[in-house]
């Protein structure tokens, strides 16, 4: 297949880029406007960040002060000129200062350097459309952008058919790209951009596909897949090039099905995904990675979580299991991998993660990222999990979503949890973590007995199943941490009579 790449936005985060860059710059333009006008020189940190696209702080829930200093920008934009909403003129100087930085040193996404050689040696011909700034151009600097690029590439050994430079200008751009698809018979094109995405799946025989930005969120549930990273992104394009493909029905279209029909759905499907596993060799490779992790840093991370387990007798030995904790703190999942010790996890987190520092490190340990508002990105992530399940590795996740900020014991489960285990015919675990401000351990207890989701067991009644087990562990965990404190008081109490009693010195 002819597939084809955008590069700024794809290869590299341009996005990031842009956010960490152009707060700096018009934090700067904002001090030097400030002092000219006030007679004060503002410092850098004192200067907020409104996100238009959230009503808040930039990255934070924080709310804005608005009777001190701030500048204002929205997440959701495309460009410099969008995201700080600034004029054309501002945004050439933002570049002319930044491009050469970002076109020599910004980092190629984690694993698009290995995917783009997978897919090439598998057969595929490797295409760049990019639309990089001035990179068109005949000019001094048009030769620099496009011989940087090729440098880039030819340094890492990335193969490529054809690299083509399109114009960047906005009234010409996605008609460049959509000739770019045309002229070199693409068969599956990779974009960033929203409408550069829709106009090729309209006007070319490729298939879009979107790499996910923020600026891109609103193409949620449309027929445009969005993909993570670039695990998720190779396992989507394997999944277009199958010759025997398999159709997943809906819930409803299961209910309809006669018990006999229904078990042998359920059989094709998982023989389906064993027979169809992409990059087998990466992903034992990273399951060790996680494994030694948790073997060798156990005892310092124990240290600084301190946990009881009430009943470490229940702790499974089985592989191919999906564990569910609640979720009260960004320690869970660390704490349930160092309750069930070494073993061939593959965490279940929000994509919101690969945006962060810690992005990098947690794609190097396998996990499975989900765009939580996205349903196809939910369907992948769901499918990639039951696939790691019928390898015989392991899946946590959280049920609820989100983390717990309520008085509430426990929030609503998703049917994520119970979908997973039906599908893969895998037990479901639960193992409750609970914190009592006044006792100095976490509380931890693994249900006895696993729930099994069977073929023709109704989804919502399974829910409610597993969440009133889920409840009742729960509950146990807070009466046993009431009850320890309850002896720790006593013994202060019974300490301090002894020591009335005896004779002062």
């Amino acid at each position: 297949m002819n597939i084809a790449y955008d590069l700024d936005g794809v290869f590299f985060d341009q996005e990031a880029f842009q956010f960490k860059k152009g707060i700096k710059y018009f934090k700067k333009q904002y001090i030097r406007q400030y002092y000219n006008n006030h007679g004060i020189k503002l410092r850098k940190s004192n200067i907020q960040v409104l996100d238009l696209a959230t009503g808040r702080a930039f990255n934070s829930k924080k709310e804005i002060d608005f009777s001190k200093p701030y500048i204002t920008m929205n997440s959701k934009g495309y460009n410099i000129k969008e995201v700080f909403m600034c004029s054309d003129k501002e945004q050439e100087k933002f570049w002319y200062k930044n491009m050469l930085p970002y076109a020599l040193f910004a980092p190629f996404r984690e694993d698009a350097v290995r995917i783009d050689k997978q897919l090439h040696e598998e057969g595929n011909k490797n295409f760049i459309n990019s639309a990089r700034a001035k990179a068109d151009e005949d000019s001094l600097i048009g030769v620099i952008q496009r011989g940087i690029v090729i440098f880039r590439f030819k340094l890492r050994r990335i193969p490529y058919e054809k690299m083509v430079f399109c114009s960047y200008k906005d009234d010409q751009v996605i008609e460049a790209k959509v000739k770019a698809c045309n002229d070199n018979n693409i068969d599956i094109s990779i974009e960033d951009h929203k409408d550069i995405a829709v106009a090729i799946k309209n006007k070319t025989k490729a298939i879009s596909l979107l790499f996910a930005t923020r600026n891109n969120a609103e193409m949620e549930n449309t027929d445009i897949p969005r993909y993570t990273n670039f695990s998720q992104l190779y396992y989507g394009i394997r999944k277009i090039q199958e010759k025997e493909k398999f159709k997943v029905l809906s819930r409803e279209e299961k209910s309809k099905m006669t018990p006999l029909e229904r078990e042998n759905y359920y059989k094709a499907y998982r023989e389906h995904l064993k027979n169809h596993v992409y990059n087998e060799k990466i992903i034992r490779k990273r399951e060790k990675r996680l494994m030694r992790l948790i073997k060798y840093g156990k005892w310092l991370f124990d240290a600084f979580f301190k946990y009881e387990v009430i009943h470490p007798e229940r702790i499974p030995k089985e592989k191919g299991i999906t564990i569910a904790i609640n979720h009260r703190s960004l320690a869970d999942i660390p704490i349930a991998m160092s309750v069930f010790g070494p073993r061939p996890y593959h965490p279940m987190l929000k994509a919101e993660f690969l945006g962060t520092i810690w992005g990098r490190f947690f794609n190097s340990l396998g996990c499975n990222f989900v765009i939580r508002e996205d349903k196809s990105s939910r369907e992948l992530t769901r499918e990639m999990s039951i696939q790691n399940i019928l390898m015989g590795s392991d899946i946590i996740l959280c049920p609820e979503s989100t983390r717990n900020k309520t008085d509430r014991l426990l929030l609503d489960f998703s049917y994520g949890a119970v979908s997973i285990s039906q599908n893969s015919g895998g037990p479901l675990y639960f193992c409750a973590i609970y914190k009592h401000k006044e006792y100095p351990k976490r509380v931890i207890d693994v249900v006895e007995k696993p729930l099994k989701v069977s073929e023709h067991d109704n989804l919502e009644e399974a829910n409610k199943i597993f969440y009133n087990q889920a409840l009742e562990l729960l509950e146990g965990c807070k009466k046993y941490a009431e009850e320890k404190i309850r002896e720790i008081n006593e013994q202060k109490n019974a300490n301090k009579k002894v020591k009335k009693l005896l004779p002062n010195k």
